[in-house]
């Protein structure tokens, strides 16, 4: 009886090992190509953006280019360069089937460096303005390029995707219950109160995606691309609401085109979420 067990248990061992082999076998051309892109797009945008990090002694130490440069003209450089970035991350998605897990974190990196675009929104502001928000993205863009350079990690295998799944449901869960919904028509008297609403309500929603990011992986088992996808909320959040967060805008059309704006960025996140979670392992 003994030896049947056996038998069937190294039987059963077979299968699973030649089924997973046999899909390994199957996805490994794309993940090849997959993992190439990745790496030459985060190159790309390395090379873009390292000479603006804290590592690279900015803003003390200015590339070549922009010595004698006012604080406005360098961080204007800043957006395009964020811009030229965005663009890249947003063709390796375009141009590539890749996996939702990969998918949404080159998308994070997109929004991430949307932002890096945001960061003169008035057109009144000082010197002083201007060199104090130089100095705050390097500190940004030091973040920015350590996530990359995880990211772009290939991963083992079995990245322990198990241990994380229900972190992750429960959290996307709660943060698709928290997402604003918008009205179907919007006056004028009230479309800078309703935008405002709507737009606290979505960076909400992001910062309770944020933190369930910090609950994926762990030393042994980094999930890095998981963790990334997961934190696509918040960075998708935010960049929705930065161009108009500070706005001082008056013009009632102004807030009801940014309302219409904002609903079209965030409604999409629903079905992204119900798109990673059903990737997951149940």
């Amino acid at each position: 009886m003994m030896k049947i067990f056996a038998k069937l248990l190294v039987l059963t061992v077979f299968v699973l090992f030649t089924g997973v082999a046999a899909r390994a076998e199957v996805d490994v051309p794309w993940q090849w190509i997959h993992q190439q892109q990745i790496d030459k797009a985060v190159e790309q945008c390395r090379q873009l953006l390292a000479p603006f990090s804290a590592e690279a002694g900015f803003p003390g130490t200015l590339p070549e280019e922009l010595k004698g440069k006012s604080w406005q003209e360098i961080r204007i450089k800043l957006a395009q360069n964020c811009s030229k970035s965005a663009k890249i991350m947003l063709e390796l998605v375009d141009k590539y089937k890749l996996p939702v897990r990969l998918r949404l974190g080159a998308m994070y990196f997109r929004k991430r460096f949307i932002l890096g675009t945001h960061i003169y929104p008035h057109k009144t502001e000082t010197d002083r303005i201007h060199e104090f928000q130089c100095r705050d993205f390097a500190g940004a863009c030091d973040i920015g390029l350590k996530e990359m350079k995880l990211w772009a990690s290939a991963e083992p295998i079995w990245t322990g995707d198990m241990l994380w799944a229900k972190t992750i449901r429960e959290g996307l869960e709660r943060v698709k219950s928290m997402l604003p919904t918008f009205p179907q028509k919007i006056g004028e008297a009230e479309a800078r109160e309703i935008w405002r609403e709507l737009a606290s309500k979505a960076v909400k929603a992001g910062n309770e995606a944020g933190m369930v990011s910090t609950r994926v992986g762990g030393f042994d088992f980094p999930a890095w691309r998981l963790k990334f996808a997961v934190k696509y909320f918040k960075a998708a959040a935010k960049a929705a609401v930065a161009g108009s967060w500070y706005a001082r805008e008056t013009d009632p059309l102004y807030w009801q085109q940014a309302c219409i704006k904002l609903q079209k960025a965030v409604e999409p996140l629903a079905g992204e979420i119900d798109e990673l979670l059903s990737s997951l392992p149940q």
